[in-house]
């Protein structure tokens, strides 16, 4: 099968993701106690929607990211 660099590489970057989900998911709690405070922003629905578009925005702009730059640079040219 595969290169023991190739599953290295695969491992690293799973673990690198499930850490990154990792922080992500303990910071919500804390990003909400802040911004929720009910003085401060008394919407939390829009607290909500605010963080799912983030997330949507970024999601959007790395799949743009990886699939016309990164694909571009393996492929030898913007259009593969």
């Amino acid at each position: 099968g595969r290169s023991e660099a190739a599953v290295a590489e695969h491992r690293l970057c799973v673990t690198a993701s499930v850490m990154l989900y990792w922080v992500a998911v303990s910071l919500v709690p804390v990003w909400n106690k802040r911004v929720m405070h009910a003085t401060r922003f008394p919407y939390p629905i829009a607290t909500a929607m605010i963080q799912l578009g983030t997330v949507a925005s970024v999601l959007f702009l790395s799949s743009i990211v990886q699939h016309y730059w990164l694909d571009s640079l393996l492929a030898g040219s913007l259009f593969g």
